[in-house]
């Protein structure tokens, strides 16, 4: 089969973004079972976003360097560069898919790659798939006017993916069809990793995503702020992501006199990312409104112990799977409470949770469900 993997956050091979880690290995899987895939993303000013087996295709728009979740909705120059990587993308991916013969479209995600694809299957007749995540439901999907677009969008595609289960309950609800949970993951290294120079003498807890409001890096920051100064000295927090709250949360490090306890760095490369989740005592996902992040199939993959909020499809798979520690969302005496309970726990008693959890997230069987969805 011919596809094209519509995305606007397609990774380079530099870079550690947070929005697509998993799209690379998802092609890559595709091309393994014999599909010539293409993929078509705007313009990032990066030249590594090529790929060895992979075409990559670009348009160019005036943001070129702008992240697509820093445009502002009412500012009148980021209104322009969202009208014109609409109108670009979609007029450019229909000359891409035409003279490439596409026979599926794959848009990740609802916004604004559905938005190419439907150009492509109304002038084309070609297949669309939209993959939907938490973002295209949670955030468009909730405002008067962008509701509307995303159900046409969902109405009328194809396909309909979600990376969540309650997430596809949800796409549902909206469009009024089926849609099928699809997760997103991707295969991070085991050979060649970094020792971290950690200090043996401290348990060390992990942080990794977005700095942003909505994954709970200052709740964390608080429950920190709350343990004692005895049991806080023998702990370490390593924070590492990006976003709009870094700068508060380097601030808060300085005014709680937690620079000995805590540090905020920026985003790791898979290597160190690896190292991270194999030596590291614990992840903690502090999310305030999730589905299921990329970075628990992570942790769950090198079997790394979890403390995780009661959110989406998070809270409860853990739970379910008894994979994990799960506290209430919006709870810093309860995040600090679990990660101290942690600490007595001589025992791994959720081990074989975390494997039999994992199995949901395997990238062949997702690839798998994909390709035999597409087929009927």
């Amino acid at each position: 089969m011919r596809l094209c993997i519509a995305t606007s956050s397609y990774p380079s091979q530099t870079e550690n973004s947070f929005a697509g880690v998993f799209a690379r290995d998802f092609a890559k899987e595709l091309v393994q079972r014999g599909n010539e895939v293409s993929v078509f993303t705007q313009d990032t000013g990066n030249p590594s976003l090529q790929d060895d087996d992979i075409e990559v295709v670009t348009f160019s728009w005036p943001g070129r360097t702008t992240p697509l979740a820093s445009l502002r909705p009412y500012h009148p120059l980021d209104l322009w560069k969202t009208f014109l990587i609409l109108q670009r993308g979609k007029k450019q991916l229909l000359q891409h898919c035409l003279q490439k013969k596409v026979e599926l479209v794959l848009a990740l995600w609802t916004l604004p790659a559905g938005h190419w694809g439907m150009e492509v299957q109304k002038h084309l007749g070609v297949p669309l798939a939209v993959w939907s995540l938490g973002s295209d439901i949670w955030i468009y999907g909730r405002l008067p006017l962008f509701k509307l677009w995303v159900r046409k969008i969902l109405n009328q595609c194809t396909y309909c993916f979600a990376d969540g289960f309650s997430l596809a309950e949800e796409v549902s609800a909206l469009s009024g069809r089926p849609c099928s949970f699809l997760p997103t993951t991707r295969i991070l290294p085991r050979r060649g990793l970094p020792k971290l120079p950690f200090d043996p003498h401290k348990i060390h807890y992990l942080f990794i995503g977005r700095y942003h409001k909505h994954k709970g890096p200052d709740l964390l920051l608080e429950a920190i702020h709350l343990i004692d100064f005895e049991r806080l000295s023998k702990i370490q927090f390593h924070f590492f992501g990006a976003g709009p709250l870094e700068r508060d949360l380097k601030r808060r490090v300085i005014q709680y006199g937690l620079k000995e306890s805590v540090t905020i760095q920026g985003p790791v490369d898979p290597y160190t990312m690896a190292a991270l989740l194999q030596q590291c005592h614990s992840l903690v996902l502090p999310s305030r409104i999730e589905s299921i992040p990329v970075i628990l199939s992570d942790a769950l993959q090198l079997n790394c112990r979890l403390i995780v909020t009661d959110v989406g499809d998070m809270g409860s798979l853990v739970r379910s799977y008894r994979a994990g520690i799960v506290v209430n969302k919006d709870s810093p005496e309860m995040l600090k409470e679990a990660i101290l309970e942690q600490l007595k726990r001589k025992e791994d008693e959720f081990g074989e949770g975390r494997r039999k959890l994992y199995t949901l997230f395997d990238l062949k069987g997702s690839v798998d469900h994909f390709l035999k969805t597409v087929a009927n």
